[in-house]
């Protein structure tokens, strides 16, 4: 899932259909925690479901994506990097120092799990933007596409209408895709 691009409302929306007693892959709802946001690169949501003798062939696997220049803007609204380039999820993160836009844009960065590292393409690292990137969060490490759908968030009516066709689920709405004003 890449993040600021409306995927934690798709999950709220998709909440309702999963086991509680089972969780989701990544063990927790978005419903419980509004800060919650569960972002992984399809490559490990494959490997986590082969771990647990899940047939990943049989799924579906979609993202969904805006302007990178969007995702950045919103990143930044949201996340408020500090002067050291810390965001607000951090616990040492500064609010009361924060990176001017255009100084990030130069010189910011975005941290990931150094088990993202091993697979997605070798040219994604923690030393700029692009643990952010669609090629990041969508592709293997051969650089190889491991989605079968691209959304883009600009056309929510067409997520929801793939997600009612895909589960069977007519009507199916996912409310207010992702905004940086502090709301989602």
């Amino acid at each position: 899932t890449k993040p600021r691009c409306g995927f934690t409302s798709i999950r709220r929306a998709l909440d309702p259909l999963i086991n509680p007693d089972l969780g989701d892959i990544a063990g927790d709802f978005s419903s419980k925690d509004t800060a919650y946001h569960p972002h992984m690169p399809a490559t490990l949501i494959k490997r986590l479901l082969q771990q647990t003798g899940i047939d990943d062939r049989a799924l579906e696997f979609f993202i969904t994506v805006r302007h990178p220049l969007n995702t950045l803007e919103s990143y930044y609204s949201y996340f408020k990097p500090d002067i050291e380039c810390r965001y607000s999820y951090e616990v040492d993160w500064d609010g009361t120092r924060l990176l001017p836009f255009y100084d990030w844009l130069m010189e910011g960065r975005i941290g990931m799990s150094p088990e993202w590292g091993e697979l997605c393409p070798s040219w994604v690292n923690d030393g700029d933007f692009s643990p952010i990137s669609c090629e990041a969060l969508a592709h293997d490490s051969m650089g190889q596409s491991v989605i079968n759908q691209v959304f883009r968030i600009e056309q929510p009516e067409l997520i929801e209408r793939w997600l009612s066709e895909y589960l069977g689920i007519p009507g199916l709405k996912v409310d207010q895709l992702n905004r940086s004003d502090g709301q989602e």
